[in-house]
């Protein structure tokens, strides 16, 4: 899950790089396994601008817009997961 608005000053797409980093230290074979982003506060205004950047940046990344605060997209999210992990399971 990705603060898409940028809150703090921060850039999603340092935070993206970041994480990568993280989980690479941690194990490079996390890097291997299926991936997508939760797109958050897509409720709020810097949002949209965000996401289009990450996109660009980023194609190959499955990205689900959500806003935790309305709830929109957590429907969508949810049985996205829910199908990822039954597809794992078989």
């Amino acid at each position: 899950m990705l603060d898409m608005a940028g809150v703090d000053g921060r850039d999603p797409l340092e935070d993206y790089q970041h994480l990568r980093e993280e989980l690479e230290n941690y194990s490079p074979e996390l890097l291997k396994k299926p991936l997508m982003i939760a797109a958050n506060k897509m409720d709020e205004p810097a949002a949209a601008e965000n996401l289009k950047r990450f996109k660009k940046k980023f194609k190959k990344v499955p990205v689900l817009k959500i806003s935790c605060l309305s709830g929109e997209g957590l429907d969508e999210l949810r049985a996205e997961l829910r199908t990822r992990v039954r597809a794992e399971a078989k």
